[in-house]
């Protein structure tokens, strides 16, 4: 499967019918809740010092040993991998 689609699967355990219906907001609640559940961290950096990739994502939950990191030019490309990664590891909100 593709990252879309389980990116995609994962915004459907939070009530969306997509990635795409998210907004910026509503992904940060939805990280909020995975992160507090599993008494780990979400972070969105933009570094103005880079040229390109400036977005990173992280996400570091040490109780369930995941530590997911995305370099990116592109916000949507940043949600896409953490939802996939977290619905490939069946981390539930």
């Amino acid at each position: 499967m593709s990252t879309e689609v389980f990116a995609g699967k994962y915004a459907e355990r939070f009530g969306f019918s997509s990635v795409d219906a998210l907004g910026l907001e509503d992904f940060f609640q939805a990280l909020e809740l995975v992160a507090m559940k599993s008494k780990g961290f979400f972070l969105l950096k933009v570094d103005g010092e880079r040229d390109r990739n400036i977005y990173t994502f992280a996400l570091n939950m040490p109780a369930k040993d995941v530590v997911l990191r995305k370099d990116t030019d592109s916000i949507r490309e940043g949600v896409l991998y953490i939802f996939s990664e977290l619905e490939r590891k069946n981390i539930l909100p």
